[in-house]
């Protein structure tokens, strides 16, 4: 392996390190070692599994922050005593 397929490498496995710290999973250093030992196809299938599985993530985040938001500002508009009270 060429020096510009090493660094692919780390860098790949650098991201794939990231994306599973993002969704709470901890990368031992063994682990590491491990995916340094795959080839660039595998890296770049495990690496893009992730990058969805890290999207989707964000995406299930914002919907929560957007519900939540909704739910705030509903339950500001609606008058003291709720729905309701005459």
């Amino acid at each position: 392996m060429g020096l510009v397929e090493r660094l692919a490498a780390a860098l790949a496995v650098n991201e794939i390190v990231r994306s599973r710290r993002f969704l709470g999973e901890h990368t031992s250093k063994e682990d590491r070692e491990e995916l340094l030992k795959l080839t660039a196809s595998e890296l770049t299938s495990t690496a893009q599994v992730l990058a969805s599985a890290v999207h989707l993530r964000q995406q299930v985040e914002t919907a929560e922050f957007t519900r939540a938001i909704i739910e705030q500002q509903k339950a500001a508009q609606q008058p003291p005593g709720g729905p309701l009270a005459c």
